[in-house]
Formats: structure tokens, sequence, C-alpha cells
């Protein structure tokens, strides 16, 4: 297996050490990436499509007189390896959401500022310019919320909190033509930390968040004909900060994430069918994890990468594989959670920034080649 140091002992990515676990694991090269020029977490990272992924906002440190919210974007270049500036927000934030636009620019919607104050701003990322300017302000301030891009172009943002323990069951629709916003549908449960993914027909699934700290079971889907919320089955589990990955044919894999209460992490992935709105119990994932990323690789295999767990000890990656239903470990450990992960036109997947187990914010970048895994 390959080694990834650590940039500055931020980011750690080490071979598995099959003396603790004998099972068999897919070996897959790892290799350092040039590091952001500031370390964050809670930032947001949108592939753009060509190879670049641009790098928004996010918090630095965890905790302390000196954390505070990050106005910049840093802008990864495939063709050199290496971050450069991308312009300042007019607003510094976290917990905010970014979405590529069919017209290239990048949505950046709501998070939280400096000044404790929940956001309603909103603003745009002109590729031209590479700069940021305003593009209208939500209904209500919310982080910890979702932003999904509809077929038509349009933005459904839903749910999050708002601030004065007000956790959201609005949903209101951004369009880019006139860079407003319209209230939709109401959630049926409010909720924040969840998921909202575009499925194959234009619905949108929405699967575990919270109301304070209880994980919600109810799956909620977004009619864009209707402009409603409907039921769509009962997660066995309730779970916040877990993944949900539209696969090939349509349905959704629902793992791990945090339940609420002890253990603060669980290991079992659920998968949903469009058809019947049913959930069945999926392949459990090795480790317990929550705060990791899934990426859907174009195999239709999802790579499972970081995360953290109660111990904090360092977590294998694993592999879902679309044929046999079922996760294999990865010869790597990764230390880090809360980070972002891209998948890049050449299928490698790009890790940036996040957490570290002694709690600091990362600066640092890898590089992750799953089509070029070897025995």
């Amino acid at each position: 297996g390959a080694v990834l140091a650590a940039v500055s002992a931020l980011l750690i990515v080490q071979p598995f050490d099959r003396a603790e676990d004998p099972a068999p694991a897919i070996v897959v090269p790892a290799t350092e990436a040039s590091p952001l020029a500031e370390a964050r977490q809670l930032h947001t990272a949108t592939a753009l499509g060509d190879g670049r992924v641009l790098v928004i906002g996010g918090k630095s440190p965890l905790d302390g007189a000196d954390t505070h919210a990050i106005a910049t974007a840093e802008m990864w270049n495939p063709a050199t390896g290496e971050f450069a500036p991308a312009g300042t927000m007019a607003e510094a934030r976290y917990g905010h959401t970014s979405t590529h636009l069919a017209d290239g620019r990048v949505l950046v919607i709501g998070g939280y500022g400096d000044d404790s104050s929940w956001l309603d701003s909103v603003e745009v990322w002109d590729p031209e310019t590479g700069e940021f300017s305003s593009a209208g302000s939500l209904g209500v301030g919310r982080h910890a919320h979702s932003a999904t891009l509809l077929r038509d172009g349009r933005v459904l943002v839903l749910g999050g909190y708002g601030g004065e323990w007000e956790w959201l069951s609005s949903a209101e629709i951004w369009d880019p033509e006139t860079e407003t916003f319209t209230p939709t549908g109401d959630l049926a449960e409010a909720r924040w930390e969840h998921d909202a993914v575009l499925l194959p027909d234009g619905r949108v699934l929405v699967s575990g968040g919270a109301h304070t700290i209880t994980p919600i079971t109810l799956l909620e889907v977004w009619d864009p004909e209707s402009g409603a919320f409907a039921p769509a089955g009962e997660l066995e589990q309730g779970r916040t900060a877990h993944t949900t990955t539209v696969l090939a044919d349509g349905r959704a894999l629902i793992a791990a994430g945090s339940p609420g209460g002890e253990p603060w992490e669980v290991a079992s992935v659920e998968i949903w069918d469009p058809e019947t709105s049913s959930v069945l119990a999926g392949d459990p994932l090795e480790a317990a994890r929550t705060d990791h990323s899934a990426t859907l690789l174009p195999s239709g295999d999802v790579l499972i990468l970081g995360g953290t767990e109660s111990s904090g000890a360092d977590l294998p990656a694993e592999l879902w594989d679309q044929e046999t239903e079922l996760f294999e470990t990865i010869d790597i450990l990764s230390e880090q959670y809360g980070h972002t992960a891209n998948l890049l036109p050449d299928g490698r997947v790009l890790l940036v920034g996040g957490i570290v187990t002694d709690q600091e914010s990362s600066a640092a970048a890898a590089l992750i080649d799953p089509t070029a895994s070897a025995e």
C-alpha cells in the first residue's frame, strides 16, 4: 500500500495494519497534494467539471478565542496540483452550501457567520471573473441545511437551523434567472444535518437529520410537479452526519452516521428503493463512523473515506461493490473527518481539509486513485 505523509501533521493516511485486522484489503494508491493556504473545516468543495475544485469558506480552528469563519476561496488546479486564491466572499461563513449551477457559476447559500448569526445572504462565484457577488437573500437565515440542484437549473434549499432553538421545516427555491427565492412546500419534520439528493426522475429524497438531538427516521420526497413533500418510508436507524448516495439504478445507499446517543456512531447501512419507497438493510461497514464522505465512482462502486468514532481510532477506507453489494476494506487509514471529497474527471478523488484527531483544522489535501488498485 501507499503511504501518504502528513502535511504539518494535519492529515495522515497510513497503510492499514493487517496485524490488527487480518481481513483481505484492497490496496489503493494515495498521493500527497499541495496544501491549502488556510486550514479549514465545515467548508465546501465544488468540482467544476474541468478538473478544478473550488474550496469555499469554513472555520478555523475548532475551538478557542481565535476561532473564526473564513471568507476566502481557493482553487485546486489539476494542471499544477496546487491551490491558488479564488476570490473572497462579502461575508465569512461556515456550515453553508455551495452548488455548481448549469451556467458554470457556484451558488453559496447561508451558513453561520462571525457575528454569531445565521446568515440569509447568498453569493455567487463567477468563473469568468473569479469573484463573488451578491445573489439575493433567503427568506430565513439557516445553516446545516441542504441545497440541491434541480433538473431545470433551480436550487431547492430546505431545513437547517435558524437560531433561537428553531429547527426549520421550510423550503425555498432559488431561480437563477431572477436570483430570488420562492417558498415551496414544508417538510413534515423540521430537521438539520440531513441529506437531500436528486433522484433520476427529478424528485428530491430527504434522509436523516435531527430535530434538537433526536435523529429522524422519516424519509421524505419533494415532487417538482406539486412542490410538496410526501412520506417515503422509514429508516430503521435514525441518523445524522451520514451519507446518502444515489446509485446507478436509482436506489439510495444511506451509510453510517450518528444515532444521537451512545454509541455515538453506527456502521449500519440502509438502501432505499424509489419504486416501492421501502428500505432494506444493507451490508454494514467494517467500522462505525460519522462525518465521513461517500463518493460514487464511475464504476458504480461507492468509496467511503475518513470519519470519526468515539475512541478516536483511525478508520480504514471502505469500498462498496455494486455487483456484490458488500463492503471491502481499503489498505489506507485516515484520521480526518468533516473533510470534503470530490470525484475528478480522471477518476481520482480529492480530499481536502476537515478535522483531525487532535481537533485541529486541516490544510492538507490528498489524492486517492481507486482506478489503480492493486493486490
